[in-house]
């Protein structure tokens, strides 16, 4: 068996595996990037191969969650926030977000940009965790810098997943939000009228504990401007408006 087809029967195993394979020497990397330029592989990140097709093939989150890992056994002293650290925990991510693998920073700390889908961003709460086997920002913490990076239309999406599938409590995430809402850029960020019907809408028709925690932050953490511009959060302290146990959430 030649180099090529050895390499081909490792990028097969790796796409089976919705991995990427990660060239270990610099001979083994310049035989994939000839590869590459046959148009037999991709390198999605440097150092990073997969087959074309099947990676072309892959959905969005497994192709992000490839590179996540790919990046991970890269660099292992990475944190991995915003929708990277939302797909390590599982939750659903539209696919709109999905254009780049986001790194949470020291504040102080200089960053050298590697590569152009590879964005650096704060960390502004230093308390991270390790989920689905890499580093990343806890969950409350990713879920509230998810809200406010995103508009609240995509940002109610990886917020419901939160709630629905039980990886952090309504009363956790509403403590959160309140600490950390003062004075953070994008927490104020306006929400369109149709977003609040439909957020609203969705709650009568499924009053599920996640419907019922959006219905809460419409109702109550909406920063009440002078401009009448509702926006995601704002200061309250009203914990009891929600009539859903602990233990549905």
């Amino acid at each position: 068996m030649n180099v090529n087809e050895n390499l081909r029967r490792q990028l097969t195993c790796a796409s089976k595996r919705n991995s990427l394979l990660i060239a270990q020497t610099p001979s083994e990397r310049k035989s994939l990037k000839i590869l590459v330029a046959g148009g037999a592989a991709i390198e999605p990140i440097p150092g990073a191969f997969s087959l074309k097709e099947e990676y072309e093939h892959m959905n969005p989150r497994a192709r992000e969650r490839a590179r996540i890992r790919a990046i991970h056994r890269l660099h292992p002293d990475w944190t991995f926030c915003l929708y990277s650290a939302a797909i390590a925990h599982g939750l659903q991510v539209p696919h709109a977000l999905l254009d780049a693998t986001h790194i949470a920073i020291a504040k102080g700390r200089n960053w050298r940009k590697a590569e152009p889908t590879i964005h650096s961003h704060v960390l502004h709460d230093p308390i991270t965790t390790t989920s689905d086997g890499v580093p990343c920002t806890n969950i409350s913490a990713t879920v509230f810098e998810c809200l406010c990076a995103t508009d609240f239309r995509l940002g109610l999406a990886i917020v419901d997943s939160a709630l629905h599938n039980h990886l952090v409590s309504r009363e956790t995430l509403i403590d959160y939000f309140e600490q950390h809402a003062r004075y953070r850029h994008g927490s104020r960020r306006p929400i369109r009228p149709s977003y609040m019907q439909t957020a609203e809408a969705r709650t009568v028709a499924n009053p599920s504990c996640a419907q019922l925690f959006w219905n809460w932050v419409l109702r109550n953490l909406i920063y009440k401007s002078k401009s009448k511009t509702p926006s995601i959060l704002a200061h309250t302290s009203a914990l009891t408006t929600i009539g859903c146990s602990k233990t549905d959430a």
